[in-house]
């Protein structure tokens, strides 16, 4: 059986007339405005320049002193968390210098020693005390646990140590767990630090 021109052109408009209604109900009210008339378009075109996030659609509201604080601040960082690998003395002073002045700051620090660097937290190893504050990597590490700072060694340190054990650690480190040093990574407003 043999379709004729009236029901092709009768199918299109049913389905036009269904896209119709469909489009309708996704979208309500969104006809498309009028163009302004031309003296409300010289008005806009003599209106001065928004900032940039205006004119990006964000709007903007005036807010009391305490609100604008407290959004100001929701990003802000909380801590570090430093990651000490190296075994020169110097760039492990470096990472423990910051580390202080972080803390001095009133930000929270919490450092992790591993490689080489694992040799700060042994009793008896070997401190090199470089000019110009005259102190070793070790001192400023002490004296930041001293301040409550949590210093540990990675778990694999002393496992592949040809010597050494948990008892040979400086007294307040400990041997990190890695479940515990992700969620402290991945907790809001820490930044990673590595040395």
């Amino acid at each position: 059986m043999g379709y004729q021109d009236s029901d092709v052109l009768l199918f299109f408009l049913i389905l036009g007339v269904i896209i119709f209604i469909f489009g309708k109900k996704k979208n309500p009210g969104s006809s498309v405005p009028p163009p302004p008339p031309p003296a409300q378009a010289r008005q806009e075109e003599a209106a001065p320049p928004q900032d940039a996030s205006r004119s990006a659609g964000m709007e903007q509201r005036e807010m009391p002193a305490g609100e604008t604080q407290q959004f100001a601040d929701a990003g802000a960082v909380k801590g570090l968390f430093v990651v000490v690998t190296a075994d020169d003395a110097q760039t492990q002073l470096m990472a423990m210098s910051l580390s202080t002045q972080v803390k001095q700051k009133g930000k929270s620090v919490r450092i992790l020693l591993c490689d080489d660097a694992g040799d700060l937290a042994m009793k008896g190893s070997k401190e090199v005390v470089l000019k110009p504050i005259d102190k070793s990597p070790q001192m400023l590490m002490k004296n930041l646990m001293s301040q409550g700072v949590t210093v540990e060694v990675c778990p694999f340190f002393l496992a592949n140590k040809t010597f050494g054990s948990p008892a040979d650690l400086i007294d307040g480190v400990a041997i990190a767990k890695p479940p515990e040093v992700a969620d402290a990574l991945l907790e809001p407003g820490i930044k990673l630090f590595t040395f």
